[in-house]
C-alpha cells in the first residue's frame, strides 16, 4: 500500500487553540498559510435531526441544500435509518432490494451550479451479490453537469469488471491515455460489509479541450486516484446536481448501502483530528470539523466540535486542510486518548 503525500511547499501552520474540545464547543485555531477558505459548504449533515423511517426527499440538511432523491423518488428504499451509522446513530438506507426492478436509487442535490471545484466525503457502508460474471454494475455516485446533464464525474465498478475506476460518461479522459483504475487494488472485495470514509476532490478542466483537470480520491486516508490529466469535462458547463448511491444494475435482489457524514464543498479546506502524528496514516481515525466560513482567515480558523466521543479526552491530533490541499503539521491536542476508529459491523 502506498501513501501519498497531499501537501505542497506552501504548508498551513497550527501555533496554538483556544476553547474546549467537546461536542458543542467551539475551537479557535491559530497559525499562519491558512489562506482564504476559498469557497462555500454546499452541504453538510450528520443526520442525526432527521426522522427515522421517513423518507430522506425533501428533508433540511444542517448546512445548506436541502436533500433530494434522484426523479423526486419519496418509497421506502430511501429513508433514514437507525442501523448503522458512525457518528450518533443516524445514517441514510439505501435498499434497492425492496424495488428490485429499479436499479438507481439516489439521494443529495440539485442546481448548485457553477461548481468547477468540488470536494466531497462520506462514509459508506455496502452490501451486496455482486458478480463479476453476470456484469453487474455499481456507480458510486454522479455528479451531472449544467449542460444537458454534462460535464459528469463517478466512481464505478464497470460491468463486468471489479475494480473501481472513474469516469466522465463520454470517453476520453485523460491525455495520458493510461486508465482510471486506482493504484491500490481497491475493488468490490475489499470496498464492501465495513464502514470506510470516501473522499473525492475535483477540479474542472479549462478550456473544455484541455486535458488539465485534477481527480483526487482517497479511501480511508489512502489516496487512490492522483490525476493531473483529466477531462471531465467536453461541453461548456458545470457541476450542478449530486447523487450518492446511484445504480446498483445486476444486483438489486440483495443490494443496500448507509451512509454517513455527508459533506460536499467547493473547496478542501477543513479541518480534521485524528489519531497519530503522520497525516497519511491517520486511515479510519479521521474526524471531520466542520469549518465556518465567515470565521476562516489566514492566521485563524473557528470550528464547532462535534463527534467528540471519538476523541474521549483531549488527546489526538489536529490538522488544518487549505483551499488548495495543503495539510498543515500536526498540532497536538494534549494527553488522554487519541480518536478511535469507529465500530465495525460485518454481517
Amino acid at each position: 500500500m502506498t501513501f501519498l503525500p497531499t501537501f505542497a511547499l506552501a504548508q498551513p501552520v497550527v501555533s496554538s487553540i483556544e476553547g474546549t474540545i467537546a461536542d458543542g464547543q467551539e475551537l479557535k485555531i491559530f497559525g499562519n498559510g491558512f489562506g482564504e477558505f476559498g469557497g462555500r459548504i454546499i452541504s453538510w449533515d450528520d443526520f442525526e435531526d432527521q426522522t427515522i423511517g421517513e423518507t430522506v426527499h425533501g428533508n433540511k440538511s444542517k448546512i445548506g441544500a436541502g436533500w433530494t432523491t434522484q426523479y423526486g423518488y419519496v418509497g421506502d428504499a430511501i429513508v433514514f435509518d437507525n442501523t448503522r451509522a458512525i457518528s450518533g446513530s443516524n445514517a441514510v438506507k439505501i435498499d434497492w432490494s425492496k424495488e428490485p426492478d429499479s436499479n438507481i436509487k439516489a439521494f443529495g442535490w440539485s442546481g448548485q451550479r457553477p461548481i468547477s471545484n468540488i470536494y466531497i466525503s462520506y462514509w459508506r457502508f455496502m452490501e451486496g451479490e455482486y458478480s463479476q460474471a453476470d456484469a453487474d454494475n455499481h456507480k458510486q455516485f454522479y455528479l451531472f453537469g449544467s449542460n444537458s446533464d454534462f460535464p459528469q464525474f463517478m466512481p464505478l465498478i464497470q460491468a463486468g469488471g471489479w475494480h473501481w475506476y472513474t469516469y466522465n460518461n463520454v470517453g476520453s479522459t485523460r491525455a495520458s491515455g493510461l486508465g482510471e483504475r486506482n493504484s491500490e487494488g481497491w475493488g468490490w472485495g475489499n470496498t464492501n460489509k465495513e464502514f470506510q470514509r470516501w473522499e473525492w476532490h475535483v477540479e474542472l478542466n479549462s478550456p473544455i479541450d484541455a486535458y488539465n483537470g485534477t481527480v483526487r480520491g482517497w479511501m480511508d486516508g489512502v489516496l487512490g486516484f492522483n490525476f493531473d490529466d483529466y477531462r471531465a469535462r467536453s461541453v461548456d458547463g458545470t457541476f450542478d446536481d449530486f447523487r450518492l448511491g446511484h445504480m446498483a444494475r445486476g444486483m438489486t435482489d440483495t443490494a443496500k448501502a448507509w451512509f454517513d457524514d455527508v459533506y460536499t464543498a467547493t473547496t478542501p479546506a477543513r479541518i480534521e483530528i485524528c489519531a497519530v502524528s503522520i497525516w497519511e496514516e491517520c486511515g479510519k481515525t479521521k474526524v471531520l470539523q466542520i469549518p465556518q466560513p465567515e470565521k476562516w482567515s489566514d492566521n485563524s480558523v473557528t470550528v464547532t466540535i462535534r463527534d467528540s466521543g471519538r476523541f474521549a479526552g483531549q488527546g489526538g491530533f489536529l490538522y488544518v486542510v487549505d483551499s488548495d490541499g495543503n495539510v498543515s503539521s500536526p498540532y497536538s491536542l494534549g494527553p488522554g486518548a487519541a480518536p478511535k476508529p469507529p465500530t465495525l459491523e460485518i454481517d
